[in-house]
C-alpha cells in the first residue's frame, strides 16, 4: 500500500473444535509454541464480500476459477448533448455513459442489511446516523466473537477471556449533504455526524458499543490498511496489552460506475485477472471482514499467526503508486524471521495481486528472489493466488480479505483457484522460477502454460 507493508509469514493449521479434540477440550493456547515464541490464533472470522456473506458461502465462491462475486451497474444517466458532443462518441471495451464517455460498470457490491438494534439498544434515528462501514463493523464484530466462542446469546453480551482490542480501518471519508453549514450552525448535531461517519472514530465506537476495554485504534495505511491493523493487532497480545483483538476493516463507496481512465489501475472490461496475460487492472469493490485474534488457549482456531512484518517502500520506486519490489522482498523477509522460519518452509502465498500488469511481475519478482533456493533444492514450487480475481479490490479491506481466504484454505486443508488468472502473464518467467499459480480447486497451480496437480 502507499502507507504502508505488512506480510505474515508461516500461517499454520490449528485443530478445530470437534476435530482431533474432544468436544469441549480446548486446543492448546497459541502463545505455548515449543520454540517460546510468541504467536497467536485465529479463532474467529466473519465477512460481508462481494458474492458471499458468510464464511461458508467465501468458500464457496472461491472453488471456481472461471466466475466472480461482482455486480454490473447501470449506466449514469445521459445529460442532453450537443450534435458535436455525441458525434465525439467513441467505441470501447468499457460501457458508454454520460456525453460518451466510458466507464467501468462492474464492482464488487455488498448488501447494506442494516442493524439489529435491539442488540446493540440503537434507535432508528441513532443507527441511520451511522456509516455503512460503522454497520457493517458492529456486526461482524458480532459474528466474529460469537464465531470464536465468546459470545453469549443468552446475555446478549461478551464472554472473552481478558481485554478485548480493537484495531480497525475504514474506506473514504464521505462527504455528507450540508455538512459544513451543520459545523458553523449545529455543531451539536455535527458531532453526532462525525462519530457516526469519520473513520477516526471507527474503533472507539466499536469498544464504546461492545464495552471492550482493550487498545483501541484505527489505521489508515491506504490498501494495506487492515493487514497493518492485523499486525498491530499481534503486536498489542505480544506486548501484553489486551487478550484478544478484533482486527480487519471496513470499505464502501457509491455504487456508480467509475469513468474509465487510461493509466488509472480500473480494469476497462470490469474483469481483475491477476498473473493473467490479458491483465489490464483491477475492479473497484466494497467488503468488510474481521478475525479475532487471541494467545488465550482456545477451542478451535483457523490457523495460527507465527510472525508479521511491517515497513514503507520510501522512494524506492518509480512514482508514488508503483509498488518496490525491494520494498516486497524486505517486508516477506521480516514476516518470515519473525515467525522464526525459512521460506522453503511455505508452501502457498496469499499475494496481493491487483491483476495489473507492472504490480503482478515485482511482486511475483520478490517472491521468486526470496525462493530461488528451491530450485536448487529440487523442492516443490511455491503457490501463489489472490483473492482479486472473485471480489475485485476492495481498498483497505484487502489485506484482511486475503487473510480470511488464506486461513480458510489453512482450515480446509486445499488451495483455492484464482479466478481469471489463464492464460499467465507472459512477462513473468514463469519456466525460470519456482513459483506457480493456483490454478484448480484443492490442489497446486499451472506455470509457463502448463499444468500441476
Amino acid at each position: 500500500g502507499g502507507g504502508g507493508g505488512g506480510g505474515g509469514g508461516g500461517v499454520r493449521r490449528s485443530p478445530r473444535y470437534g476435530s482431533s479434540h474432544a468436544a469441549g477440550a480446548p486446543a492448546r493456547g497459541a502463545g505455548s509454541r515449543d520454540d517460546g515464541r510468541h504467536s497467536v490464533s485465529v479463532a474467529g472470522m466473519a465477512v460481508r464480500l462481494p458474492g458471499a456473506s458468510s464464511l461458508e458461502g467465501l468458500w464457496e465462491m472461491l472453488q471456481s476459477a472461471d466466475s466472480d462475486g461482482l455486480s454490473t451497474l447501470p449506466l449514469p444517466a445521459p445529460a442532453p448533448a450537443s450534435p458535436a458532443a455525441a458525434a465525439r462518441r467513441h467505441g470501447g471495451k468499457a460501457a458508454e455513459g454520460a456525453g460518451g464517455a466510458a466507464y467501468v460498470r462492474r464492482k464488487g457490491v455488498v448488501a447494506d442489511e442494516g442493524l439489529e438494534l435491539a442488540r446493540w439498544g440503537l434507535t432508528v434515528e441513532r443507527a441511520t446516523g451511522f456509516s455503512r462501514e460503522l454497520r457493517l463493523l458492529l456486526e461482524l464484530a458480532h459474528e466474529a466473537l460469537e464465531d470464536a466462542g465468546w459470545w453469549d446469546e443468552a446475555a446478549q453480551a461478551l464472554a472473552p477471556p481478558g481485554r478485548v482490542g480493537v484495531f480497525v480501518c475504514g474506506g473514504s471519508l464521505p462527504h455528507l449533504d450540508g455538512l459544513d453549514a451543520m459545523r458553523r450552525e449545529r455543531p451539536d448535531a455535527y458531532f453526532s455526524a462525525e462519530v457516526g461517519h469519520d473513520k477516526d472514530f471507527l474503533a472507539s465506537a466499536l469498544a464504546y458499543h461492545l464495552d471492550l476495554r482493550g487498545p483501541a485504534e484505527t489505521v489508515a495505511t491506504s490498501c494495506s490498511s487492515s493487514l497493518v491493523a492485523v499486525a498491530r493487532a499481534a503486536h498489542a497480545i505480544r506486548l501484553g496489552l489486551c487478550e484478544v483483538a478484533l482486527c480487519g476493516g471496513a470499505s464502501c463507496s457509491p455504487d456508480d460506475p467509475v469513468r474509465s481512465v487510461a493509466g488509472m489501475i480500473w480494469a476497462a472490461d470490469g474483469v481483475c485477472r491477476p498473473f493473467c496475460d490479458a491483465a489490464a487492472g483491477t475492479v473497484p469493490a466494497d467488503g468488510a471482514a474481521l478475525v479475532v485474534l487471541t494467545a488465550a488457549s482456545v477451542r478451535r482456531a483457523y490457523a495460527t499467526l507465527e510472525g508479521v512484518g511491517l515497513n514503507n517502500d520510501g522512494g524506492r520506486k518509480s512514482t508514488f503508486s508503483q509498488p518496490s519490489e525491494a520494498g516486497q522482498r524486505e517486508v516477506i523477509a521480516m514476516a518470515l524471521a519473525d515467525a522464526g522460519r525459512e521460506a522453503a518452509d511455505v508452501d502457498y502465498v496469499e499475494a496481493h495481486g491487483t491483476g495489473t500488469r507492472v504490480g503482478d511481475p515485482i511482486e511475483v519478482g520478490a517472491l521468486a528472489a526470496l525462493h530461488a533456493g528451491r530450485s536448487a533444492a529440487g523442492g516443490a514450487k511455491l503457490v501463489v493466488g489472490s483473492i482479486k480475481g472473485h471480489i475485485g479490490h476492495t481498498n483497505t479491506v484487502a489485506g484482511v480479505a486475503s487473510l480470511v481466504k488464506a486461513c480458510l484454505c489453512v482450515w480446509h486443508g486445499a488451495v483455492s483457484p484464482t479466478a481469471h488468472a489463464d492464460p499467465l502473464n507472459s512477462l513473468i518467467p514463469w519456466d525460470e522460477i519456482p513459483i506457480e499459480v493456483a490454478a484448480a480447486a484443492g490442489g497446486g497451480g499451472g506455470g509457463g502454460g502448463g499444468g500441476g496437480g
